[in-house]
């Protein structure tokens, strides 16, 4: 069973669990007055570290927009009109 650490920094409450995240470092959500972090467990040390940094202090994330939005930004991209 993956362990999920509970922590405070700066004054803010975070919530980190690692978990199989296929290709991606890490994902940062704002919820219930806490900020959770996901990092992919198969990170190197170093690695993890990198990006639970960004994920804490916010720098240099993407953001992602709303779901169906992105699908048609994503088609329309892969099939241009001629």
């Amino acid at each position: 069973m993956d362990k999920i650490i509970d922590f405070k920094y700066k004054g803010k409450r975070y919530v980190l669990k690692e978990s199989n995240l296929a290709e991606i470092e890490g994902v940062r959500l704002d919820k219930w007055g806490r900020t959770i972090l996901l990092i992919n467990k198969n990170l190197s040390p170093y690695k993890r570290n990198l990006a639970l940094h960004r994920l804490i202090t916010g720098r240099g994330l993407r953001t992602l927009q709303n779901k169906k939005s992105y699908m048609a930004d994503s088609m329309s991209n892969m099939c241009p009109s001629v």
